[in-house]
């Protein structure tokens, strides 16, 4: 087994080999090199060749660059904002229906009110019709009273006349009473 050890810290790698190990692109490999300054342990023609040791390095420093800036972590970032913002859509969706729930219903309340102002304008309305009617006639009673008391002496006092009411009618104001006790 020892042997296997040493055989390995003597074995070479190329820098494809080194990518295919790791399960990143060559270009890769290539910067993680050139930010590690490291010399090749053999040039065979075109090849580089990186002892065991040189593996280990790249291969924490790729470790580190993944745990810290990396695309493993930015991906984890990313997942993470996108699940806070769904969250935060969840909540945004929640608030704007409820907000549409309190419109509608103040909507039925409008509504309801507008109802009820114009019921209430129309009872007032009919309360007001035969006063107005008992109010002509209570013009052309004055006015009759008037001439009345042109053609009476003047000397003679005359007894302080009554308004007349209607003992059976009851008078606008009571209507209107008896219209708020009702509702």
């Amino acid at each position: 087994m020892q042997e296997r050890k040493k055989n390995m810290k003597d074995e070479l790698y190329s820098q494809t080999e080194i990518a295919e190990l790791l399960g990143v692109s060559g270009s890769t490999i290539s910067r993680a090199i050139d930010d590690l300054d490291l010399t090749p342990a053999k040039v065979d023609g075109k090849r580089r060749l990186y002892t065991a040791g040189q593996l280990d390095k790249i291969k924490k420093a790729r470790q580190q660059a993944t745990t810290s800036t990396g695309k493993d972590s930015t991906k984890d970032q990313l997942e993470k904002l996108r699940q806070d913002y769904l969250e935060q859509l969840k909540a945004k969706d929640k608030q704007i229906d409820q907000l549409n729930e309190q419109l509608k219903m103040a909507q039925i309340n409008l509504n309801q009110s507008q109802q009820l102002q114009l019921e209430q304008a129309n009872q007032i309305k009919r309360l007001e019709a035969p006063q107005q009617a008992t109010g002509s006639h209570k013009i052309h009673s004055e006015q009759d009273d008037k001439e009345k008391s042109r053609d009476e002496p003047k000397n003679v006092k005359k007894a302080p006349s009554k308004p007349e009411n209607d003992k059976g009618k009851p008078t606008v104001r009571e209507k209107i009473l008896n219209f708020f006790q009702k509702s």
